[in-house]
């Protein structure tokens, strides 16, 4: 499972195309319910609230476009419909990588300057235990400061 180069655009109509590059990798359909139920994303999905605000954030987006495919992960490699990607931002702001997992919920592809574009509309599923915990501090402490 390799990491591969893209980035996210929210779509959603009248929302400002804000796009981030991101590095991503599909989970394989035999891995994926090991990382829905691990330490690291287990305790950590987007039905809690602060959880879904903090990713919309990242983000740059509506909580509610988080699951209705308005955000898309884009890149030059092919991407299914159904597919469960772990993406990784580089939060440069805060000097740390920030992962999250999500669900492809439509694929679309297209030329674009003779390349073609694959983007996946996306349904977000939890956060990295971890990263979150670790920009929590570095929020905090800068915060304090």
């Amino acid at each position: 499972m390799s990491w591969k180069k893209g980035w996210i655009e929210n779509r959603r109509s009248g929302a400002s195309k804000v796009s981030q590059l991101v590095e991503f990798r599909v989970i394989p359909a035999a891995e994926f319910p090991h990382y829905s139920k691990d330490r690291l994303y287990g305790s950590t999905t987007l039905h809690n609230a602060a959880i879904a605000r903090l990713l919309s954030q990242l983000l740059h987006c509506d909580v509610a476009d988080l699951s209705n495919g308005s955000v898309h992960v884009c890149g030059q490699d092919p991407l299914q419909q159904g597919q469960h990607l772990e993406v990784q931002l580089d939060l440069t702001t805060y000097k740390c990588k920030f992962k999250f997992i999500l669900e492809s919920i439509q694929v679309e592809f297209k030329e674009e300057m003779k390349e073609m574009v694959f983007s996946a509309g996306m349904k977000a599923l939890a956060v990295n235990k971890d990263d979150m915990d670790l920009l929590s501090r570095i929020i905090e402490i800068k915060k304090n400061n």
